[in-house]
């Protein structure tokens, strides 16, 4: 019986008579405790798009789409992609993480027979031209494309190979779910992925310096919102003066900016909870007065170039900022702290994580906003 509830012949084989009669009892056991084969010739790769397509995009954020799609089209197709899904075994799974954590990516995808293809095209595209005085340094091959090749052992990180193990066993959930296979073969593996060590929040001196150093920049009101109510970086991106009120000291988190399918978009907040009234502190209240009157500044300089959005943090024109400006931003003004134990957690990241902290240490977060003695 096939997990889709059809009946078929199934045939065993082996190179000896014991072979063949130690498969076939296995199989009239399976029959005997009702465990079902798979009923689909598909394979891995074609049911992950299909999964990614049918499933997953009205599942999951538009970040998180791009998220799957990614590790689906690098790391997953590539691996398990030419397996059947009827055919595909734990064991199978377990090779192929242990593939992907070990082999260099540099070398299995060609980035960098790629990016010696690009220089010789622009070197081609420059022959015959007066060379430029700032003309961009041509970078050629740098590893495993130079002759002899060097391997730069680019392999994927833990985090990386963790979360296409998961996305991978959900996938595969959904697959035992509509009947496509039995059984989940990357459900039960027991993979160890080393520990994590645990976000340090900033102190209280840290985090006044680090609002000294971005003072006077014109987004430091959002590295102030940041500090002082937690609220996600997308979020405090995707308010709007219509969300803010200032008299009453409040603010409404509705939505979030975010960067999906090659441009800004907002979006849903995260979660349903995520959707909420925030008090806004005093010191909060003054810097988004002042960011006011700066924005106001900066529609009039820029007049017919100036797109009104309504948002509250804009760039120069009015036009949404990219999240990734935003921690550049924050990294060139702190880069001392931006770099202090975090890792690759950006300075509005830890921002975040430090109002949480401090929100249950009423006596640190006062002091962090105090003024220090001279």
């Amino acid at each position: 019986m096939t997990a889709d509830g059809r009946e078929v012949r199934q045939s065993v084989y082996g190179h000896t008579w014991e072979e063949a009669h130690a498969a076939l009892t296995r199989l009239q056991a399976d029959r005997l405790i009702g465990r079902r084969v798979g009923g689909s010739n598909e394979t891995v790769g074609t049911y992950l798009i299909r999964w990614l397509e049918e499933i997953a995009k009205g599942r999951v954020r538009d970040t998180t789409y791009d998220g799957y799609e990614y590790l689906i089209r690098m790391y997953l197709v590539p691996e398990f992609g030419r397996f059947r899904m009827s055919k595909l075994r734990a064991s199978d799974v377990r090779r192929g993480l242990l593939r992907l954590k070990g082999v260099c990516q540099c070398c299995r995808q060609g980035r960098d027979l790629a990016r010696l293809q690009r220089a010789r095209a622009e070197e081609e595209r420059r022959a015959g031209r007066k060379p430029r005085r700032n003309a961009r340094q041509i970078r050629g091959a740098v590893c495993c494309a130079m002759s002899p090749p060097i391997c730069c052992r680019r392999v994927l990180s833990d985090s990386t190979v963790q979360a296409a193990h998961r996305l991978l066993r959900t996938a595969l959930q959904d697959a035992v779910t509509d009947g496509v296979v039995a059984d989940n073969a990357a459900r039960n593996l027991r993979l160890v992925y080393p520990y994590r060590p645990r976000f340090t929040p900033w102190s209280a001196a840290e985090a006044r310096q680090f609002l000294a150093s971005t003072r006077g920049h014109r987004l430091s009101a959002s590295f102030v919102v940041a500090l002082m109510t937690g609220l996600r970086r997308g979020e405090i991106l995707g308010l709007t003066w219509l969300d803010v009120d200032l008299d009453r000291a409040v603010v409404r988190v509705r939505q979030a900016l975010q960067r999906a399918g090659g441009g800004l978009r907002l979006g849903p907040v995260k979660t349903t909870g995520s959707a909420r009234l925030v008090a806004l502190p005093a010191p909060c209240v003054q810097a988004l007065r002042e960011h006011r009157d700066r924005q106001a500044v900066e529609r009039l300089m820029a007049g017919d170039r100036w797109t009104e959005t309504g948002l509250v943090f804009t760039a120069r024109t009015g036009k949404p900022l990219d999240p990734a400006n935003v921690n550049k931003a924050s990294r060139r003004s702190s880069p001392r702290l931006a770099c202090a134990g975090s890792g690759s957690m950006t300075c509005g990241t830890r921002a975040r994580h430090c109002s949480t902290s401090w929100a249950s240490r009423s006596s640190t977060f006062r002091m962090c906003w105090a003024t220090p003695r001279q």
